[in-house]
């Protein structure tokens, strides 16, 4: 049919001795009259349907289906496959919730492309995916994390993109790669780019390539200072947000300590405007409520007045009390626990008492702790280490077969692997925080910054 996608395929055809597989074929008609050409792929063990190759779609609307029957099967559409709209005249594009991938050129030379709409399951986008589409002008982004950007022959995923104007980040997107919309750098003018997240999403100086300026950027207003306070935004241009013109009120949310975890959504709003807060636990410690007796997490709250809303955080409750022990107790202790004792504690040990420490433990005495006998086997092991390195983050501590797994604050998955030797590599995330937990761990925060 084309070259590039006769490339593809043979691509695709090689990836079966890494984890792919190509099987039989289905052609979708929709009520346009466009065809879509589907086929199963296996990755990882996980079959699914890839969209190959597209017929009759010049100057339409493609929605594409999440799912579609093979073979008499039922498989959800999880991938855009390489060059599958290559040089087509494709006007407008709606990618669902359930695809994950788009591949290498999946869009490459679609010149009467105007406008594509992401679905929030997107995490990977391969470079030259909507190379030289020329006409693109909106891009609707509704994926939470697009957390890959693969590099397939060095251009960028919106090279030759001039007449992009519009960037829209859906209300679910928690952040993306910093290499993503790079290649905008002296390809196209930016003038407006909308967020409905209720959050600051992470960028740098450089996300949007070096060229952009001017740009008109709107946000929440419960988002309004963050993103004024934000220098790569700032640079990047004018930040407004839609407050309303009624008597204004400012929301303060604070935490009641730092150190056991963050809260926010402040900002100034039109009187009895909507907004939601949220409260953010450090490792260790648990979030007991709001001060003026709220409890949900996020909460959805109506600001009417000025007022200050301050999220409780504290260690996790329970009793201390006597303790005899007649055989062998084991206390595992993961991450780093702290350990009041406003009394007298008294442990009677028959036989042993082994504590393993992953960690850290503080322990602080008020009155007098008894022991007896004084021999305690104590054993410590290597506590888990993150870091970025060569691309990657980077987790050291953990045990051949453990569950690795990255999730943003909100507790949404971002990334999941096992552990197959040390150290274990993780894509490296977009700029931001996130909780990650290796085995049977409670998850432990990460920063990553660029």
């Amino acid at each position: 049919m084309k070259l590039k996608f006769i490339i593809a395929a043979a691509l695709m055809i090689a990836a079966t001795t890494t984890g792919h597989a190509q099987n039989p074929t289905a052609t979708v008609t929709l009520a346009n009259g466009a065809q879509l050409t589907f086929s199963t792929w296996t990755y990882q063990g996980v079959t699914s349907a890839s969209l190959d190759d597209v017929d009759n779609v010049d100057g339409k609307t493609i929605v594409i289906p999440s799912q579609v029957e093979i073979a008499g099967t039922t498989y959800d559409v999880t991938m855009v496959g390489p060059y599958s709209f290559y040089g087509s005249g494709v006007a407008e594009v709606v990618i669902p919730d359930v695809t994950t991938d788009i591949y290498f050129g999946a869009f490459d030379g679609c010149s009467q492309l105007t406008t594509v709409t992401v679905g929030r399951g997107v995490y990977d986008i391969a470079e030259t995916a909507f190379n030289d589409c020329s006409s693109l002008s909106t891009f609707n982004l509704n994926a939470v994390n697009v957390t890959d950007v693969d590099e397939f022959d060095g251009s960028g995923v919106f090279s030759g993109c001039t007449a992009l104007t519009t960037i829209n980040f859906g209300p679910d997107v928690v952040g993306f790669s910093s290499d993503l919309f790079f290649s905008l750098n002296a390809t196209a003018n930016l003038s407006t780019i909308n967020i409905a997240a209720n959050r600051l999403l992470p960028i740098t100086t450089s996300t949007f390539g070096y060229s952009q300026s001017g740009v008109s950027i709107s946000v929440p207003c419960s988002q309004l200072a963050a993103y004024q306070a934000h220098a790569a935004w700032s640079a990047l241009g004018t930040i407004s947000a839609d407050c309303g013109t009624a008597t204004s009120h400012t929301l303060n949310v604070a935490a009641n300590d730092t150190v056991m975890g963050s809260a926010w959504g402040t900002c100034t709003f039109s009187s009895d405007t909507t907004t939601v807060i949220y409260a953010t636990p450090a490792a260790g410690y648990g979030f007991s409520g709001w001060s003026d007796g709220g409890t949900g997490n996020p909460r959805t709250i109506t600001v009417n007045t000025d007022s200050t809303v301050t999220a409780l955080f504290s260690l996790p409750s329970g009793t201390v009390c006597d303790s005899t022990v007649y055989d062998t107790l084991h206390v595992d202790v993961y991450d780093t626990t702290f350990i009041e004792l406003y009394d007298t504690l008294h442990v009677q040990i028959y036989d042993t008492l082994v504590v393993t420490i992953y960690d850290t433990v503080h322990v602080t005495i008020y009155d007098t702790v008894q022991v007896d006998p004084a021999g305690i086997v104590l054993t410590e092991q290597n506590p888990v280490k993150v870091y970025v390195g060569e691309g990657h983050l980077v987790v050291e501590g953990s045990t051949m077969g453990d569950a690795v797994i990255l999730y943003d604050m909100q507790g949404r998955q971002i990334v999941a692997t096992h552990a197959s030797g040390e150290p274990t590599l993780l894509d490296l995330p977009a700029t931001g925080a996130y909780l990650l937990r290796v085995g049977q761990r409670p998850a432990k925060k990460v920063v990553v910054t660029r």
